[in-house]
Parts: C-alpha cells; structure tokens; sequence
C-alpha cells in the first residue's frame, strides 16, 4: 500500500513539474471598446466547442498580453476576438461572418468558415511558449 501511495505521489508530483505556462500577444487593438476574449483549445474534438481555458481583459489600443497556466505539454490552438460591444459573443452578418476583429493562432484563415485545428495549431513543450495573435478587421455591416 506504501508503495502505491508513493508511485500516486510521484505520478502527481511529475504532472505538475511538467506543466508550464504559455503567453499569448494579441496586436492590432484598434480601440478601447468593450473588452479583448482569448480561448486556448487542446485538440481538434473540442476546438470552438469546448476551451480548456478562456481570458478576458479590458480592450487598450495596440498591444495586449495574456497567460494561461499550468499547461501540460501537448497542442493548442488559440482564438481571440474584440468584443467591441461587452456582449461576450462574436457577432456575425447574415452569412455567419464576423463583424468584429478576431485572431486565430498562427494566423490560420478558414475557406469560408473559421480554420481547422491543425492550420491553427501549435506545440506546447515543458518550457514556457510564446505565440503572437494578429487581429483581423471584421466584415463592415
């Protein structure tokens, strides 16, 4: 029994030594309106379904940073939007376009939709990652 406690000890110890953090800069902040939503996703079953972790801060024009904690290593994909008008949702035009600036991890792009994971996937090792996030205009109304 002593030495399964000590191997579930161990086994938690190491997942926690793994985790690292990873910090995410969005840029092209036009504005102070409403406020700036990041979500990280960690694999293509849940991607745009269910994030791992979401952030929101208050919009500052030009340059914003976030962080998300503990991560184990693996591959992420990260969104992010400005909420121009605090509703906590992208707004979209009749064709399900946005009519707000939105971000995707390695400036993935869709074809007439958002991007799949793997266009906007990157790996997280065991050391803390960087990654910049491009806004994009939103379609005019």
């Amino acid at each position: 029994m002593r030495t399964m406690l000590s191997c579930l000890a161990a086994a938690a110890l190491s997942g926690n030594a793994l985790a690292t953090d990873l910090t995410v800069t969005i840029d092209n902040v036009a504005n102070a309106e409403g406020h700036l939503r990041l979500a990280l996703y960690q694999g293509p079953e849940r991607f745009l379904v269910q994030p791992l972790q979401r952030e929101s801060l208050p919009a500052t024009p030009g340059r914003m940073v976030f962080a998300f904690r503990d991560l184990p290593p693996g591959r992420y994909a990260a969104t992010g939007f400005h909420d121009l008008n605090d509703n906590k949702k992208i707004d979209t035009d009749q064709f399900g376009r946005p009519l707000e600036p939105t971000a995707f991890s390695r400036n993935a792009k869709g074809n007439g939709g958002p991007p799949s994971f793997e266009d906007a996937a990157f790996e997280v090792g065991s050391q803390a990652a960087q990654i910049t996030l491009h806004l994009r205009p939103g379609m005019q109304p």
